[in-house]
C-alpha cells in the first residue's frame, strides 16, 4: 500500500499523517497505543471509493509529537482533527475512530457539527446529553481509583507513571505482542481486572498464541515495534496520567443531538461494550435516541476492541455501504 506520509503544523503540535487517493476526505484516528497503521485494510477502501483516506498519528504516539506535560493532552485531539481538516483544505470530513479517537470524532460532531460529513464509529458509543441517566456523570467510573482492590491498567499507569514508561520502553515488543492479543476477540480482557493491584501490566497481559494469528502477522507487529522503539511510551502514559487534568470548555450546546449520518460498528467481545459500568447498561440505545440520522448498526460476533484489524473484510463492505448512502 503506497500511502503518502505529511506533517502538519496544527494546534500547537506536529502532527503526522498519512493519506491514500483523493476527493473529500475520511479521517481516521486510532485509540491507545496504536497508529496510523492499524487502519491500513480500510485505506485502500475507502481510497477506491473516490475518497482521500487519511489517517493520523495521535498526539503522543508513533511520528506525532510527544508532549512532555500531561496536561497537554485532554481534550485536545478533537482540535488537532478540526486543525488538521483546515490544513487539508476542506470545511467537512467524514470522521471514523475507536477508543479516544471516537471519542474525539462524537466531540467534533457535537461541537463543531458543520465540519463534519458524516461517522463511521467503532465500539464507543456516544453518552447520553449531560444530565440525563446514561451521561457520563452517572455512568463513568473513578478510573483511576479503579485498581485499588483488583489490576486495573489505568491505576497502573497513574500509580506510578515514570516507572511504567521505563517498563514499557525496556519491552516494547512483549509489552505490545501481548497488548494487542489482549485486545482481540481471542482474549477476555476483564479477566485480568481479577489478578492482584499490584500485579504490573506486562505480567497481567496473557501469553498470545504465536504468530501469524489469522489478521496478524510478525509484518505488522514489526510497524508497531520500529514505530514505539523510536518514539518510547511517554506519550502513552501521558495520555493515561492526563485524566488527573481538567479537560477544555464544553461545547455551547453539549446535549446537542447529533444530525450527521451516522453507521456503528460493534464487537460483542469489545471492551467498551462489555463493561457496562463505563457505558451503562444500554449503550446502543443510548446512542439510538440521541444520533437522528442512524444508517446502520452492525455488531460483529467474536471480535474484540481491534474488530476493523480482525474482520477487515466485514468492516471493508460495512464502510463501502456508509460512504454510498452519502
Amino acid at each position: 500500500m503506497d500511502v503518502e506520509h505529511h506533517e502538519a503544523h496544527v494546534n500547537g503540535i506536529d502532527l503526522h499523517y498519512v493519506t491514500l487517493g483523493s476527493g473529500p476526505p475520511v479521517i481516521f484516528c486510532h485509540g491507545l497505543p496504536h497508529l496510523w497503521y492499524t487502519w491500513h485494510h480500510q485505506l485502500p477502501v475507502v481510497a477506491a471509493a473516490g475518497r482521500q483516506a487519511v489517517a493520523i498519528d495521535v498526539r503522543g504516539m508513533g511520528s506525532s509529537e510527544v508532549p512532555d506535560d500531561p496536561a497537554a493532552y485532554p481534550g485536545q485531539l478533537t482540535f488537532d482533527l478540526l486543525g488538521l481538516l483546515d490544513h487539508l483544505g476542506h470545511e467537512r470530513a467524514v470522521f471514523s475512530g475507536f477508543d479516544i479517537g471516537m471519542m474525539a470524532a462524537w466531540d467534533i460532531a457535537v461541537r463543531a457539527p458543520e465540519r463534519v460529513e458524516g461517522i463511521i464509529g467503532f465500539n464507543t458509543p456516544i453518552l447520553a446529553p449531560p444530565g440525563q441517566p446514561g451521561d457520563a456523570a452517572s455512568v463513568s467510573p473513578d478510573f483511576i481509583a479503579m485498581g485499588e482492590d483488583h489490576f486495573y491498567h489505568v491505576t497502573w499507569y497513574n500509580r506510578d507513571p515514570e516507572a511504567a514508561v521505563a517498563l514499557l520502553d525496556a519491552n516494547t515488543r512483549e509489552f505490545l505482542f501481548k497488548l494487542l492479543w489482549a485486545l482481540s476477540g481471542g482474549f477476555p480482557w476483564a479477566d485480568m481486572m481479577q489478578l492482584p493491584p499490584e500485579t504490573s501490566y506486562l505480567d497481567a497481559l496473557p501469553d498470545p498464541p504465536p504468530l501469524p494469528w489469522p489478521w496478524f502477522t510478525e509484518d505488522d507487529l514489526d510497524v508497531y515495534v520500529d514505530a514505539y522503539e523510536a518514539s518510547g511510551f511517554r506519550g502513552v502514559v501521558n495520555h493515561y496520567t492526563s485524566m488527573r487534568h481538567p479537560p477544555p470548555p464544553p461545547p455551547d450546546d453539549p446535549g446537542r443531538p447529533i444530525t450527521a449520518p451516522v453507521c456503528f460498528l460493534a464487537a460483542d467481545r469489545d471492551m467498551d461494550l462489555v463493561d457496562v459500568q463505563i457505558f451503562g447498561k444500554l449503550p446502543l440505545e443510548t446512542m439510538r435516541q440521541r444520533v437522528r440520522d442512524l444508517r446502520e448498526v452492525l455488531v460483529v460476533r467474536g471480535a474484540g476492541h481491534l474488530v476493523h484489524m480482525e474482520r477487515p473484510d466485514e468492516v471493508n463492505a460495512f464502510i463501502e455501504r456508509f460512504l454510498k448512502s452519502l
